[in-house]
């Protein structure tokens, strides 16, 4: 079988492939745009761009290779949760068949929301499901479009978020980021120890889907 995305590395030169995830709307392409050059649709209005995992090209920080995964919402306003989550198994297994990894996971979440709506709890969720107990170490979670000058609410909006919604992650060892807007196009990736990561396949798990089954047979 033939990857769409790019070839494999020796182990020691292992390209970092990170998924991002998040909501519809929470700035996820944009994020895979500024980081890596690309130009991949942006949405500006209600309907969802993204349709499907979208691979950005291959940038470089600190002489190692990074790629970023773009993934539909998972409130989108057109495909299912279903539909979402066979998209992603579908991206995970193509590589797991080219003998790649996922390295590592990024979630983003809108600083600006006043509160968790469902759709949003419903996207942490999956998010927590798709990458269960063992790769939450290697996730980050980022709190996007922060305000300049800061906004104090914006300030107790992530302390409560962290306390509450994100808690549970981070005691798995993900660990929390903010971006701003106009972060720049390089971001804050040089604050993480990318290359000390362990690569590892992560693990599509989920409750709901009827692609599980045909899943489990692929990876076996």
């Amino acid at each position: 079988m033939t990857s769409p995305y790019a070839p494999g590395r020796p182990r020691e030169a292992e390209t970092l492939r990170v998924i991002v995830f998040g909501g519809t709307g929470v700035g996820k392409t944009s994020f895979v745009n500024d980081a890596s050059g690309s130009n991949l649709q942006i949405g500006h209005g209600l309907p969802s761009c993204t349709k499907e995992v979208q691979a950005g090209p291959i940038f470089t920080i600190r002489g190692r290779a990074i790629q970023l995964f773009d993934t539909p919402g998972f409130d989108d306003t057109v495909l299912t949760d279903t539909e979402i989550l066979r998209s992603i198994a579908e991206l995970l297994l193509d590589l797991h068949v080219s003998k790649m990894k996922i390295t590592g996971v990024l979630y983003l979440h809108r600083i600006t929301d006043n509160r968790m709506s469902g759709a949003s709890v419903r996207a942490l969720t999956l998010f927590e499901k798709i990458c269960g107990i063992d790769a939450m170490r290697n996730a980050v979670i980022i709190t996007n479009m922060w305000s300049f000058p800061r906004d104090p609410q914006e300030e107790v909006r992530e302390n409560q978020l962290k306390s509450e919604y994100f808690a549970a992650a981070i005691r798995n060892g993900a660990k929390v980021a903010r971006r701003g807007n106009g972060s720049g196009p390089r971001w804050r990736f040089n604050d993480f120890s990318w290359t000390k990561l362990t690569p590892e396949p992560l693990l599509t798990r989920t409750c709901e889907g009827d692609w599980n089954a045909n899943s489990r047979k692929r990876w076996n």
